[in-house]
């Protein structure tokens, strides 16, 4: 699961994705400039990751993102409370087992406590996250959309 979040997490700081489009529909060559800039691109140094349950934080740090972690027993990190985590962190990322104390983790408040630009990654069960929040979220004239 480290491995596959870690191919996310560049592709969202990068957009690769969004320019792999471009280039399949031939807009690096239209463009008469190199590089092609239209979407925005950001260092993953100096960002802060929110880890919830993983072994992504040892990772993070080789890409000297500073860590916030939560529910990661004897890691060596300190643990930090959810909304500080979900309020401070530029990218957050889930891997928890779904349990009774983890059903509905992340709801409206917690996706409203988040940065407005930050990311969400879940890779755990669907419902760490509740569906609500980020619908939520995205409704027009939220978070500044």
């Amino acid at each position: 699961m480290p491995q596959h979040t870690f191919s996310l997490i560049p592709n969202l700081a990068t957009s690769v994705h969004r320019y792999h489009a471009d280039a399949q529909a031939g807009r690096w060559v239209e463009a008469g400039t190199f590089p092609l800039l239209t979407y925005p691109v950001f260092e993953l140094a100096g960002q802060t990751l929110g880890v919830i349950c993983s072994g992504v934080a040892r990772i993070a740090e080789g890409f000297r993102m500073r860590v916030l972690a939560n529910h990661i027993s004897d890691s060596g990190y300190q643990h930090t409370q959810l909304y500080a985590q979900l309020r401070e962190s530029d990218i957050v990322t889930a891997h928890t087992p779904l349990t009774e104390a983890t059903a509905d983790l992340i709801g409206t408040a917690g996706i409203d406590s988040m940065m407005r630009m930050a990311f969400l990654i879940n890779t755990a069960r669907g419902s760490i996250v509740n569906d609500q929040g980020p619908a939520d979220a995205l409704y027009p004239g939220r978070r500044g959309l």
